[in-house]
């Protein structure tokens, strides 16, 4: 009867394990961390705004407040912030390598598969995106900073000096 009890008590636990998710993560278990991309134009609607409002971010990746940080300025906003959900990382690389370009960002170079970072230009900043896939998570990172050309990093010391 003992015996009974505890091989019911594990198919119990088993069939409820199979059910949870991983904590944040809001996609379909079918899905197989994959992120869905369209190929039309504009932000995906269910896609959550954060600090650099010309960046889109999956819903799926969930914001890691205690690793990001932004500096702001009236003319100047940089900052790294970093995500993490249970994606797969080449779908993440897909889905920057085409949303990225609906939001006027010009690719400038990248690496693929074995580590993924991704450099994007527009004229007065830079992003870069690194993507590091994890044991059960995949981090995201994004940092944004002004083009370092002699204008702007001339202006920007001249700010910083006058406060």
């Amino acid at each position: 009867m003992r015996k009974m009890a505890v091989i019911l008590a594990l198919i119990v636990c088993t069939a409820a394990c199979s059910s949870l998710r991983m904590p944040g993560s809001s996609q379909d278990p079918s899905s197989n961390g994959t992120l869905a991309v369209s190929s039309g134009s504009g932000n995906v609607p269910d896609q959550p705004s954060y600090d650099f409002q010309d960046i889109p971010v999956p819903a799926d990746m969930e914001l890691q407040a205690d690793e990001s940080i932004i500096f702001e300025m009236p003319d100047l906003k940089a900052g790294a912030l970093v995500f993490s959900a249970r994606v797969e990382p080449i779908s993440l690389f897909n889905f920057y390598m085409l949303k990225m370009k609906e939001h006027q960002w010009r690719l400038k170079s990248y690496f693929k598969y074995g580590r993924y970072l991704m450099v994007f230009e527009k004229p007065d900043k830079i992003c870069v995106i690194r993507i590091q896939d994890q044991r059960l998570s995949t981090k995201l990172f994004v940092w944004v900073t002004p083009s370092a050309d002699a204008k702007s990093a001339s202006r920007l010391s001249e700010e910083v000096l006058e406060q």
